[in-house]
């Protein structure tokens, strides 16, 4: 079962095979998922965990 998972985890998505083959990187994560105070505290962006809550 974990292989399967992983597995799925390492399979690109079409947006990746596009980013992969441009070389570009595009976000596309929603910007309100990243926690802004800790994000320009740390001079990166950093994701909330409320991204993780279930």
């Amino acid at each position: 079962m974990l292989d399967t998972i992983l597995n799925k985890l390492m399979k690109t998505t079409p947006l990746e095979k596009e980013q992969l083959k441009n070389l570009e990187f595009h976000n596309d994560l929603p910007i309100d998922v990243y926690d802004s105070a800790l994000s320009q505290k740390e001079r990166t962006p950093i994701i909330s965990n409320a991204l993780f809550k279930t």
